[in-house]
């Protein structure tokens, strides 16, 4: 008994009687898709299937989608359970896996939500139908991100018109509203007063990174103030709050990163 006091007072097998097992909450007879931030709510499906690249879906979202994955995934029987009560996705058979966000209580869900060849931005309450957030001139439209309390969403369309890509914000009580051509829009700021982003290049490609302020709506670039040039982030970090901001590219790190307090 003394020997293991000492151990453990040096830190060396104390662990084990520090903390207790785990406890089994729940068994669930599906396939779990998603876990909402709260604990409180799971996205369950019958099963998980990856769709192919070949279809006309997803040869369009090869295009629009340039970060991270774009594999669509087939879900029958999607559905969201929270305690004992259940809530089918209805009239939808696939959807983007990494590109579904929760709100912080588990209560809405915004993703990306396709029947046949055809997506749609989707905004899921509890206990509401799902709703299409995107503006009415899409041919198809996805999401990008979700803000905290789940009243705005981000994300992506093509239009009719045009058929080119573009961003869009939708917001509760004003609906959705097209960002500006030339701005590529990434993830929500958690403060929810912008938008994180990049700035079309004259080649098509993406150009400096930018910051999109719903007080104005006009995207400002994000240069180093040590040699005034732009610095083409992959990555933001954010306090808790959302007001400072650090940039770092990680694809080249010899590259110097920048400290930002976004007003």
């Amino acid at each position: 008994m003394i020997r293991t006091v000492l151990l453990c007072l040096m830190g060396l097998s104390c662990l084990g009687m520090a903390q207790a097992a785990p406890q089994l909450r729940q068994t669930v007879a599906a396939h779990i898709v998603s876990l909402s931030p709260d604990g409180g709510s799971l996205l369950l499906a019958r099963e998980e299937q990856l769709l192919g690249d070949d279809s006309q879906l997803a040869k369009a979202l090869e295009k629009i989608l340039l970060i991270g994955t774009r594999h669509q995934s087939s879900l029958p029987g999607l559905n969201w359970t929270r305690g004992e009560q259940h809530q089918a996705l209805d009239g939808y058979d696939s959807i983007l896996p990494a590109y579904l966000r929760w709100s912080d209580d588990g209560m809405t869900l915004a993703l990306s939500a396709g029947k046949r060849d055809d997506l749609r931005a989707v905004l899921w309450r509890r206990g509401s139908p799902p709703l299409e957030v995107g503006p009415e001139d899409s041919a198809l439209a996805g999401v990008l991100d979700l803000s905290r309390d789940g009243r705005s969403v981000l994300g992506w369309f093509v239009s009719k018109q045009s058929g080119k890509p573009r961003g869009f914000l939708w917001r509760e009580g004003q609906g959705a509203a097209a960002l500006p051509a030339d701005f590529v829009p990434l993830r929500l700021q958690r403060a929810g007063k912008g938008v994180f982003g990049f700035l079309a290049g004259a080649d098509g490609e993406w150009g400096e990174s930018a910051w999109l302020s719903f007080g104005d709506g006009i995207a400002r670039p994000l240069r180093c103030p040590a040699d005034g040039k732009a610095n083409p982030a992959s990555e933001w970090l954010e306090s808790a709050d959302g007001g400072v901001v650090a940039i770092t590219d990680k694809s080249r790190p010899p590259q110097p990163g920048c400290v930002y307090r976004l007003e």
